[in-house]
């Protein structure tokens, strides 16, 4: 549904950039990341996206500013300024589902 290079355009900035909430995921020294904090942290931020905008969610980018890939990146900005100082290594045990 979602075109790939939206996608992939906000996943990049939010690596890349010191003020994107990914980036403390990803060690500039030696090119390594925490592929799994990164998943996690995605992962919550895109669910509650999905609760909060069920009716654009899944729609194609022709019917929903959000499966569009300018939406996708704007949620992206928001994602940054929201999830920033959000640690889900802390949090892994209530993501993966243990008590």
């Amino acid at each position: 549904m979602i075109a790939d290079t939206g996608l992939v355009r906000m996943l990049e900035h939010s690596i890349a950039s010191p003020s994107g909430c990914l980036f403390p995921y990803w060690n500039v020294g030696t090119g390594q990341a925490d592929l799994t904090g990164m998943s996690d942290l995605l992962k919550v931020y895109w669910q509650a996206a999905r609760e909060v905008y069920s009716d654009a969610w899944g729609l194609p980018p022709s019917e929903s500013r959000l499966m569009h890939s300018a939406g996708i990146r704007a949620m992206g900005q928001l994602m940054d300024r929201m999830m920033a100082g959000v640690d889900v290594r802390r949090r892994s045990d209530q993501i993966h589902g243990d008590p």
